[in-house]
C-alpha cells in the first residue's frame, strides 16, 4: 500500500509505525524497515472508520488514537484496528471538538487534544 497524503505518525511499543493519511481515509502500518503489515479504517462516518484522520498517538496501553478531523472526534482503536470508542463530538464547548488535528497522551493516560476549528487544545481526562 502506497501513501498518498501521510499526516501523522506514531510507534508502538511493538515498533510497528503507524501512518494516518488523509486522503486515503485510513491509518498504515509499517514494520520498522518500512514494510507495508495492514491498513486501517476506511472512509465513512461509522465507528471506525476516518474522514480525513490527522494526529495519532499511542497510549500506554497499546491502543490507537486517530484524530478523525471530518468526523469532529478522536478514535480509540486497538492496534488491529478493533474501535474501542469515540472522544469527545461536533460543539463549541469544552470537551466538544470542531476539527481535532493532533492529539498526546501522558503517561497516566490522560489525553491532550489541540483542535484548529476552535484554535484551542484540551485536556480531556478520559
Amino acid at each position: 500500500q502506497k501513501l498518498t497524503h501521510p499526516v501523522g505518525v506514531a510507534f508502538n511499543a511493538k515498533e510497528e509505525l503507524f501512518v494516518s493519511d488523509s486522503h486515503l481515509h485510513q491509518v498504515l502500518v509499517f514494520d520498522r524497515e518500512g514494510g507495508y503489515l495492514r491498513s486501517i479504517g476506511m472512509h465513512g462516518s461509522l465507528p471506525g472508520q476516518f474522514f480525513n484522520p490527522q494526529g495519532i498517538a499511542v497510549t500506554p496501553e497499546g491502543h490507537l488514537l486517530v484524530c478523525d478531523q471530518g468526523n469532529h472526534r478522536v478514535q480509540e482503536l486497538l492496534e488491529d484496528g478493533t474501535y474501542v470508542r469515540s472522544i469527545g463530538s461536533l460543539g463549541k464547548t469544552e470537551g466538544l471538538l470542531e476539527s481535532p488535528f493532533d492529539v498526546a497522551v501522558w503517561r497516566d493516560g490522560s489525553i491532550a487534544v489541540a483542535d484548529n476549528g476552535f484554535s484551542q487544545s484540551y485536556y480531556l481526562n478520559y
